[in-house]
Order: structure tokens, then C-alpha cells, then sequence
């Protein structure tokens, strides 16, 4: 009898940044050969997957909560809907491992009435 709660796949074996590297590089190379960008589905690279949600989760938390703007504090709150973003592993390499684009969560930054 089942409990109904689902298990998680147990983790793939090795470093999970090589794993991105090497899905990222063959994606790149698929698209290559095919002569166009690739869609790829997030249940066929839920690495690449975790590590842009992950990228747009901290866009949606660098909305600062607040501004000076001559010698004044104001208050921001930032709707974002969606999001495009590159993510490299490091900051001299051309091609990033990922890019998207996604649905940002909710207002960010300051929370007025609180």
C-alpha cells in the first residue's frame, strides 16, 4: 500500500557541475548540427533545469528593497514577470552553460504596509 507521498530519484554519481557542462555542451552541439536553437524539455535535463530556476529565483531577490535618489530614501517594489537570462560558469567564458527565459516570482523588493 502506498503512502502517496513521491520519492525523489536518488543523485546522479559525480560532481553535478560536470554534469551541466557536459549536458550543456552536448545540447550546444546538437543545436549546431541542427542549424538552430534547442527547446529542451525540462524532465530531459533537470540539472540545467534546477540551475536556471535557480537563476531566476535570485533575480527575484536582488530587487533592492530600497533607492537614494538626492539625498532621499525611497521605497521600490518591482513587479517582474518574466526573465531572461545567460548563466556562465565563469566570467571569461563565451558561451553561457545555460539560457532561458522564465516566469520570475511575484513583486520584489520593499513591502509597503509592513
Amino acid at each position: 500500500m502506498s503512502d502517496g507521498s513521491k520519492k525523489r530519484p536518488p543523485p546522479l554519481p559525480g560532481d553535478v557541475h560536470e554534469r551541466i557542462a557536459r549536458m550543456s555542451r552536448a545540447l550546444r552541439d546538437a543545436a549546431a548540427a541542427k542549424g538552430s536553437a534547442m527547446l529542451m524539455p525540462p524532465s530531459l535535463a533537470p540539472e540545467l533545469d534546477a540551475l536556471l530556476l535557480a537563476a531566476l529565483d535570485s533575480v527575484a531577490v536582488s530587487a533592492p528593497p530600497t533607492f537614494e535618489w538626492k539625498g532621499r530614501t525611497y521605497f521600490l517594489r518591482v513587479g517582474m514577470s518574466f526573465a531572461a537570462v545567460d548563466v556562465y560558469q565563469n566570467t571569461g567564458d563565451e558561451l553561457p552553460v545555460v539560457e532561458g527565459v522564465g516566469q520570475v516570482g511575484g513583486p520584489a523588493g520593499a513591502r509597503p504596509g509592513h
